[in-house]
């Protein structure tokens, strides 16, 4: 019998490791495919607007069918929501910053720590996520959205959804808010169209429905986030509906966002309807950056929510370009600066109730910060007495 050559046993070798290596690729890819797939995967098709196929639909069973009540939180210069659904679900919207016993107050109830079935980080900005890693460590988060954005810090994570996205900004504070995601071992998703979800609740003979529409921020394609240069561009955009009551959270969208949004319904007017909104959570603070009248003619919102701080620093939020243009809309204007925590509360039968820690300095809900700033500690001072 012939002998096999050396050089024959080392190209089969060779053969062999290669076939290897090509299963090792093959595998590692259908594990990429199916981390992305809520992420990367869909964002290519999620963009171009196609009808929405994988919007989540739940229907739930309760004894008594409750409010959908939303409140807008005083952290100071920041924001954090928490909301409140009819079926007893939360969901919190950022966290502001440097205000962990405020979170406290308000995500605790009767002593009782709330679960957060769903926890949303709009973007990177401290001002929205700095409490995150608080929340994480101290509350039961069962479902997490972000946006796309990676963090391009020194600490590793593992996984698809922490190392994906662009970074226009990541900062350390984003690093702490992902690593907190990370041990609490949430599932989590990055915001897109296809995060909605549905939720039928029934009691009896009673039954409706609410629902979360995210439908920002908006790129054709996941390449077309390269263009973005702010982490504002990023901020997630949402509808809550219930009752037939719309209100839209903007995160710290600014104009460029706006202009991409007014731009896209303007050649797709058949969806317009949907976005005649009775709430409107103001886009970063009020700035002289966000809410264009382009933009409010399509929202068309009854009353408006600013969250900010008392003329905070440099920042100076509210100015006078976005208070002027949410009065020539017709928007009433509550704000977290002059009237602390504002509640909103939408009953089953769609009344709509706004209550504000204090009325104390309505008179000037529609001056800008410039022209109360001579009153910013009077107010700071009066508002740690509630």
């Amino acid at each position: 019998m012939a002998k096999r050559s050396k050089k024959n046993k080392n190209s089969k070798k060779y053969y062999y490791a290669f076939i290897a290596v090509v299963l090792i690729l093959v595998i590692i890819v259908a594990i990429i495919d199916y981390n992305f797939g809520l992420g990367i995967v869909k964002w290519d098709k999620v963009f171009q607007k196609e009808s929405k196929t994988s919007e989540s639909y739940e229907s739930v069973e309760v004894d008594e069918i409750g409010n959908l009540k939303i409140t807008f939180i005083d952290v100071g210069q920041g924001d954090a929501i928490l909301i409140n659904f009819p079926d007893g679900k939360n969901m919190l919207v950022d966290a502001g910053e440097n205000c962990a016993d405020v979170l406290d107050e308000y995500l605790t109830v009767n002593g009782e720590k709330l679960v957060l079935d769903y926890v949303v980080a709009t973007h990177t900005d401290s001002d929205h996520i700095g409490e995150m890693d608080y929340v994480y460590e101290n509350y039961q988060v069962n479902y997490s959205y972000r946006p796309y954005v990676k963090y391009s810090g020194d600490y590793t994570f593992g996984g698809a959804f922490s190392n994906a996205g662009y970074h226009p900004k990541s900062t350390a504070t984003y690093g702490d808010y992902l690593k907190g995601v990370e041990n609490e071992g949430t599932p989590n998703v990055f915001f897109t169209d296809d995060s909605d979800f549905h939720v039928s609740v029934t009691a009896e003979d009673k039954q409706i429905d609410y629902s979360v529409d995210f439908i920002m921020p908006y790129a054709k394609t996941v390449e077309g986030f390269k263009d973005f240069t702010d982490s504002n561009d990023f901020s997630s955009v949402m509808i809550v509906e219930f009752a037939g009551v719309k209100i839209m959270l903007t995160g710290d969208m600014e104009k460029d966002a706006e202009k991409l949004f007014t731009e896209y319904y303007a050649s797709n007017t058949g969806e317009v309807a949907k976005l005649d909104c009775d709430v409107l959570k103001v886009a970063h603070h009020g700035s002289a950056t966000s809410s264009t009248m382009s933009f409010l003619n399509l929202i068309k919102p009854e009353y408006s929510v600013i969250s900010c701080g008392v003329c905070h620093g440099t920042y100076m939020h509210p100015r006078a370009e976005a208070l002027d243009n949410l009065t020539a809309v017709g928007s009433s204007i509550y704000r977290t600066d002059l009237q602390g925590t504002v509640t909103l509360v939408v009953t089953t039968s769609g009344e709509i109730t706004f209550t504000t820690q204090t009325h104390e300095y309505d008179e000037l809900l529609y001056k800008d910060a410039y022209e109360i700033e001579d009153l910013k500690d009077e107010i700071k001072n009066f508002k740690e007495n509630l």
